[in-house]
């Protein structure tokens, strides 16, 4: 989406500006042809042309109004990039009519004192926005939204709109991990490294870790780099970060005949921890 520099000025699309004209029928003092007429004498019944300029707008449209809205990643609560993509709704009447929005105004500031305004079609548009950096960590990201018609006014029935998605860009932590032979039935199938007997084998895989900010979100397991990753996901409610997730210790019982385990961690972010390389005990 084109960002640009300022609200518009100019005409709105749909209006027009047309040249009419008009007939005068005016009266005055008779006189006879081919004398030169005098003061306001003009032939009695002279027609004058005379133009008028006018602009006209379309019809006023049904009332009928979009609602407004703006979605940070399609409502996601946490991000690890400061890049996100902002889907957008004007409010107004529909199809570029006179009071809808035609602009949004996109700004990390509440006050707007530095934004970038991009043009919306039938008042909608997705954007891509870049957030500020911040410093190793966490940080509520807010973003301002405002939306202008096609006269750089206000559009009709706005009002300023914000939406925040927690910026979260360390990494998780793994602080044990043990792997043992296991008689217990399976629950999660883990793809073994070509060569290795196909005779299916379970392991016992316990994994203790955290992270400190959006929590962790599943554990990856693989038995090589060249091996597709089984995801365990764990449960964590929307909107909080539980204990359990910023601390946890898991058990899960795979079926694989590795002799090696490759384990990490995945905030709800989508950071992952360093991989773990765990023999397993057979």
């Amino acid at each position: 989406m084109r960002a640009v520099s300022s609200p518009p000025s100019a005409a709105c699309p749909g209006t027009s500006t047309s040249v009419v004209p008009s007939t005068t029928t005016t009266t005055g003092v008779p006189y006879r042809p081919g004398d030169m007429p005098t003061g306001n004498t003009v032939p009695v019944g002279s027609v004058v042309v005379t133009t008028t300029t006018a602009t006209t707008a379309p019809p006023a449209p049904a009332f009928s109004i979009v609602p407004e809205s703006v979605s940070i990643n399609d409502g996601a609560e946490f991000t690890s990039s400061p890049k996100v993509a902002v889907a957008i709704v004007g409010p107004g009447v529909w199809k570029g009519t006179m009071g809808a929005a035609t602009r949004a105004e996109l700004s990390n500031d509440g006050g707007f004192k530095s934004s970038k305004f991009f043009d919306l079609v039938d008042s909608k548009a997705t954007i891509d926005w870049m957030f500020e950096s911040s410093r190793q960590g966490t940080f509520t990201k807010i973003l301002y939204v405002r939306f202008w018609n096609c006269y750089g006014a206000p559009a009709f029935g706005s009002s300023n709109l914000s939406d925040d998605i927690i910026f979260d860009n360390t990494k998780p932590i793994i602080d044990e991990i043990q792997a043992f032979a296991s008689s217990a039935r399976s629950s999660v199938e883990v793809m073994s490294s070509k060569g290795e007997s196909a005779k299916r084998a379970n392991v016992r895989l316990s994994v203790r870790g955290g992270d400190s900010i959006s929590g962790v979100g599943s554990i990856e397991i693989r038995t090589s780099a060249r091996r597709e990753a089984a995801n365990v996901a764990l449960g964590g409610a929307a909107g909080s970060v539980s204990s359990k997730l910023r601390n946890i210790k898991k058990t899960i019982i795979l079926s694989t005949t590795a002799k090696r385990l490759q384990v990490r961690l995945v905030d709800r972010a989508g950071n992952g921890s360093i991989w773990r390389t765990i023999a397993v005990r057979r």
